[in-house]
């Protein structure tokens, strides 16, 4: 069993940001760079969670589950609702078990045989661990709304892997 905790409070004391600025109507207006204060850096979660468990059995045989969660974090700098990356969840498998009783039949020699097998994200979840944004301020009546357009790189759906490991 092994666990793994990840707490940081990571800010960037000011960071200068550049919009575009379009009117309600979605024609571009100007561009300005705005400074804000006190700012979470972009892809950067306050929490990162691993657990791991494990069997490894008296042959050589081997298997393991591992479990990571990944608190929200940001697209860009500006903390804006709109360039939310969502915390995700994944379940791992891992193993390796030996085939050299069931293929050495007799052979002479140093003979050794493994199948690994791995699966990544047994749950299937829809986990998007990174992207980039495109923030802009919309101005209407007077007021100005910041937004942004965010664009996600998504990590693979449920997959599974094996290889054979023959050695002679």
């Amino acid at each position: 069993f092994d666990s793994a905790l990840n707490l940081s409070r990571n800010r960037i004391a000011r960071w200068n940001q550049c919009y575009d600025i379009y009117d309600s109507a979605g024609n571009y207006l100007t561009s300005e760079a705005r400074t804000l204060n006190d700012v979470r850096p972009l892809l950067t979660p306050e929490l990162i969670v691993t657990q791991s468990l494990a069997w490894l059995s008296g042959r050589g045989d081997q298997a393991g589950l591992t479990a990571r969660y990944v608190g929200e974090s940001y697209l860009d700098n500006t903390q804006n609702a709109d360039t939310r990356l969502a915390g995700w969840f994944k379940l791992d498998f891992d193993g390796e078990f030996s085939l050299t009783r069931a293929l050495s039949h007799g052979k002479g020699g140093h003979f050794d045989a493994a199948l690994r097998l791995h699966g990544d994200n047994l749950l299937d979840h829809r986990n998007y661990a990174s992207g980039y944004s495109y923030p802009f301020l919309v101005q209407s009546s007077g007021t100005e709304n910041a937004t942004g357009t965010p664009y996600f790189y998504p990590q693979s759906g449920r997959s599974f892997f094996s290889a054979l490991r023959l050695q002679y």
